[in-house]
């Protein structure tokens, strides 16, 4: 049984509100209302950052993929576009459309245990061999049955709502890729960064969907609730108020008029004195909602500008599960560029061209001796034995050390 705390801070300060008076309250909310204007102009600041960092994936994310088209361009009709641009694109977009459920239909781990207990059982009839015949025959495979509650599941995630309540952005980000989503046949440069593209795509979207949504959402919220208040506690203040000028200066003319009179003991007039009495009531009222209003719109402007660190602890955690979710994904795409630079090493061993590239040999030798010299490279590697590229430079970086180290003594 949860326990309450008497002496934790929210209920000193219930405590202190209302015992206040009210002029010490009109005081307070004044100041209040202050704490909450410097609280809303740092959550816009941090949503309006977070919507530039959503725009720069977005941006970044382009740049990534226009930059590979650039190169894959370049490439087109050559003997690498085969290891660089390949026959298709890596099946990311499907891998996320297969994967993708809306946060309504997700699981959670505990929902998924009580729904176990909680199912009764049932016990399966054994089938014969003719059921089992017949059964071949009409019923759908377990993989078709998959699809389509997989199919139905993307219908519902696409006609979802945007902003979902607080306690519903839990479980957020969730893995796309698994170890088996990136065996396609295709491995080359474009495909892997296509792949690549769908992937913060994705999660770019989600970024913006829970991540801003609940920052824009818990604004709403708190300026709704809070900037509502203060216009009704303003009218009740101006209420307050005209009811005690009022009466003060029907005080005043009883006064008037009871010194004047010749009654014992003295009196104002009836109708002087009931239209006080009248106007009293509807001070007492007015004070009453006045300072009722008051101390709960002061209770929570301060539960919400000295206790909003628990309203970010969401916020975190979608943050933490945000990174963790996309770098991994984005690392499992990335991990087979080891296949692609493999086969470019390769490729490049067939032709004898070097990692060093032959930008010195463009720039130093004469086309005709260029030529010569890249048909008796390209003519060397097809009688190299087929062995590692990472042995093979390794040999001849010790070869190329061994050869430095003989002209050193030669000099001396």
């Amino acid at each position: 049984m949860l326990k309450h705390n008497k002496h934790s801070p929210a209920r000193l300060f219930s405590s202190k509100v209302s015992a206040m008076s009210t002029t010490t309250l009109d005081q307070e909310v004044d100041t209040a209302e202050g704490k909450y204007e410097i609280f809303r102009s740092r959550l816009h600041s941090l949503i309006t950052t977070l919507k530039e960092h959503h725009g720069a994936m977005v941006k970044l994310n382009e740049a990534h993929l226009k930059t590979t088209k650039a190169v894959c361009d370049l490439l087109i009709d050559t003997k690498v576009s085969k290891v660089v641009i390949g026959a298709g694109d890596c099946p990311a977009s499907s891998v996320i459309a297969t994967k993708e459920i809306s946060l309504k239909d997700q699981p959670h781990e505990k929902d998924e245990e009580e729904n176990k207990e909680n199912k009764p059982e049932v016990q399966e009839n054994k089938p014969t061999d003719e059921t089992k015949s017949s059964s071949s025959v009409s019923t759908p495979s377990k993989a078709t049955e998959k699809q389509e509650e997989q199919s139905a599941h993307v219908s519902e995630a696409a006609t979802t709502p945007v902003f979902h309540m607080p306690d519903e952005y839990t479980h957020s980000f969730h893995k796309v890729i698994d170890g088996k989503s990136l065996d396609c046949p295709d491995l080359s440069f474009m495909a892997l960064f296509n792949a690549s593209d769908d992937i913060n795509q994705h999660y770019a979207e989600k970024f913006r969907t829970y991540i801003i949504g609940y920052l824009e959402q818990w604004e709403r919220i708190v300026s709704t609730r809070i900037e509502g208040r203060m216009i009704e506690f303003r009218k009740m203040r101006q209420d307050y108020s005209h009811y005690v000028n009022k009466t003060q200066v029907l005080h005043e003319k009883a006064d008037k008029q009871k010194a004047r009179s010749k009654l014992i003991p003295a009196k104002a007039s009836p109708r002087l004195a009931s239209k006080l009495d009248r106007n009293i009531l509807k001070l007492s009222g007015a004070e009453e909602a006045h300072d009722d209003y008051g101390r709960s719109l002061l209770l929570y402007i301060e539960l919400v500008t000295s206790t909003y660190w628990k309203d970010l602890i969401p916020l975190l955690n979608m943050l933490c599960e945000f990174y963790l979710a996309s770098s991994s994904d984005y690392a499992d795409i990335m991990a087979k560029l080891q296949t692609t630079d493999a086969n470019l090493r390769k490729l490049a061993m067939d032709h004898g061209v070097g990692m060093g590239g032959r930008l010195q040999a463009l720039k130093a030798k004469r086309p005709e001796s260029l030529v010569i010299y890249e048909e008796q490279e390209e003519h060397e590697s097809t009688k190299l034995p087929a062995v590692d590229v990472a042995q093979k430079e390794k040999e001849e970086d010790n070869e190329s050390t061994l050869s430095k180290g003989s002209e050193d003594l030669e000099s001396v």
